[in-house]
């Protein structure tokens, strides 16, 4: 069973979330129940109407060995299988929404309390084309801080990446040619479509939390050096295939892939 709230009032903007998965049993449920889609599907009825959850969601998993889609299906969302791949992924879950905006969420990134409600009134304004939400990452010390600086900072000129909230009109997606199979950076090149579209509206009152999940294995600085090298080498022109191989994957399972 697929949940999918019924239209909207006339000017409510419509808002439908993207999930990329692989293996991500253990975050995609705490993402659904803060979406209004816990795995008891029934329990979601009683939530669906709020304004600060979607009218729609898809999860696209590009090839999961553990309970991902399970746990996805449980929850009463859509679930698309294809080839691993986020730009890809992505693409595909954007092609199977109906709504007026488009999310796309990492899942082990979750929106605040109040987040999507301030997503769907700023769309309410036809001037915005695109958006992007401040990000605080979920652990304490110093240098967590830093990092959210330097990201919402570059989020707020319109370099947007996957865990800053990436949102647009689905006609401004299909206008400016949506994802490109891109195995890493799908976010950043997407996004330099857009800054040459309309420049981005920032959302500071919509907040999403991030996991810090790779940086507690790999290390803040090896971690935080790592990813300002490979975009570097991207704005270079170094192909993303190549790159990809230097971005470890989350999991050993994924690794098997």
């Amino acid at each position: 069973m697929v949940l999918e709230r019924e239209a909207s009032t006339a000017g409510t903007p419509r808002i439908g979330i993207v999930i990329p998965t692989l293996n991500e049993a253990s975050t995609l449920p705490a993402l659904l129940e803060r979406l209004g889609r816990p795995l008891d599907a029934e329990q979601a009825r009683e939530t669906f109407d709020h304004p600060d959850v979607p009218d729609e969601i898809v999860v696209v998993d590009g090839g999961s060995h553990d309970e991902t889609r399970e746990l996805a299906s449980r929850a009463g969302v859509a679930v698309i299988r294809g080839h691993r791949g986020r730009g890809a992924q992505l693409a595909r879950g954007a092609s199977a929404l109906s709504t007026d905006v488009l999310l796309f969420l990492h899942s082990d990134t979750t929106p605040d309390a109040g987040a999507l409600e301030v997503l769907r009134d700023a769309y309410r304004d036809e001037s915005v084309q695109w958006s992007a939400m401040a990000q605080y990452i979920a652990a304490r010390g110093t240098a967590y801080r830093w990092i959210e600086r330097a990201s919402n900072g570059r989020a707020r000129r319109g370099r947007v990446f996957g865990d800053c909230g990436l949102a647009m009109r689905k006609e401004v997606y299909a206008r400016v040619g949506g994802f490109a199979d891109l195995p890493i950076f799908e976010d950043v090149e997407l996004a330099a479509r857009l800054r040459r579209l309309a420049p981005v509206q920032w959302l500071a009152g919509a907040r999403l939390s991030v996991s810090p999940r790779r940086w507690e294995r790999e290390g803040q600085v090896r971690c935080t050096l790592r990813n300002w090298t490979l975009r570097m080498a991207f704005w270079l022109g170094v192909s993303p295939a190549q790159l990809a191989r230097c971005y470890p994957p989350h999991s050993e399972a994924d690794a098997k892939e």
